[in-house]
């Protein structure tokens, strides 16, 4: 699994190859500095590739979006586990309906996560592969994050999936043409290629994960609210009714799941929709500055602050 790493400042190398810039936590500063930082960068030697305001660019955007697929997978894996949780506990406090039982996971079935877990992974590896081609990475390890991205959009579903095979294996050639011999412009050449190539897969994929995170659309944050509320209202009603502290506490740690797991999607969910809703945005701002000198700032720098924000805020309520 993807580790994401913290730390401040920045760190400048002139030997191409080797890696410029590194670590989560120096994006803001690289992008969003003092002119006299860029103008610093614009001088670094950069005759092989990328120049380093690109590379730059490329790498923050790879290690966010990297990070993104990573919590975003974990965020529909624990919206399942907490809308059964829920249930649970909203049926030990009811009386018994007559008929069956409904399923616990509501619409959160196995099959319904799994097509969205695919959804994420697509782009976790897409994060990957281009954080593979901007570092320093030797040629196995380049062809392996390049079949795992190609892997993955093979997984999804035909109906969410806007590459046709001959696109997929076109990308997957790209990197193979870098050759044994990783040479900077090869790889400066792939990521000007693939970072277009993929454009309309990953806004295909960004259009659907940012409606299962909205609880204004009829998807699953909707359904997950669902949960939250009744789970809350019967909670409220058994705490008031209750004759004694067992049936009391109980009733209690219910509301309290429900109260949790609304502040869950008032924060964590909310901001994985708001960060995959950037990525479109910020993908496109990519394409310009791979395929140009100037670098779109302003999508970039809202995009990798979104997920950075939710890296941290991952971590507290995980």
């Amino acid at each position: 699994m993807r580790t994401i790493r913290t730390s401040e400042g920045v760190s400048v190398s002139a030997r191409c190859p080797q890696r410029s810039f590194g670590g989560f936590g120096r994006i803001i500063p690289l992008i969003a500095g003092p002119c006299a930082t860029l103008l610093a960068l614009s001088m670094v030697a950069s005759g092989c590739g990328l120049t380093t305001p690109q590379r730059a660019a490329v790498r923050s955007f790879s290690e966010a979006t990297a990070a993104l697929g990573e919590v975003s997978g974990r965020e529909f894996v624990q919206m399942r586990d907490d809308t059964i949780a829920m249930n649970q506990r909203r049926l030990a406090l009811t009386k018994p309906e007559s008929g069956p039982t409904k399923p616990l996971e509501g619409q959160f079935t196995v099959e319904a996560v799994a097509v969205r877990v695919q959804a994420t992974e697509t782009i976790r590896t897409y994060g990957e592969l281009l954080q593979a081609l901007v570092d320093d990475t030797q040629e196995k390890e380049l062809q392996t994050a390049a079949d795992r991205f190609t892997a993955s959009v093979r997984g999804l579903p035909k109906v969410n999936r806007t590459l046709k095979e001959e696109q997929i294996a076109a990308l997957g050639k790209l990197v193979q043409a870098v050759g044994g011999v990783v040479v900077e412009a090869k790889k400066r050449d792939a990521i000007k290629q693939i970072v277009p190539g993929a454009s309309e897969q990953i806004d295909t994929l960004c259009d659907l994960l940012a409606a299962d995170f909205d609880p204004d659309q009829p998807k699953l944050a909707a359904q997950y609210l669902i949960a939250a509320n009744g789970l809350s209202v019967e909670a409220d009603t058994a705490v008031k009714r209750a004759t004694d502290p067992t049936a009391r506490t109980e009733a209690a740690a219910a509301y309290q799941l429900a109260d949790a797991s609304r502040a869950r999607l008032a924060t964590l969910v909310k901001m994985t929709g708001d960060a995959v809703t950037q990525l479109k945005a910020a993908n496109r701002a990519l394409a310009q500055a791979v395929a140009t000198d100037e670098v779109t700032r302003e999508e970039l720098v809202a995009y990798i602050t979104t997920v950075q924000t939710l890296v941290e805020t991952a971590k507290v309520l995980h």
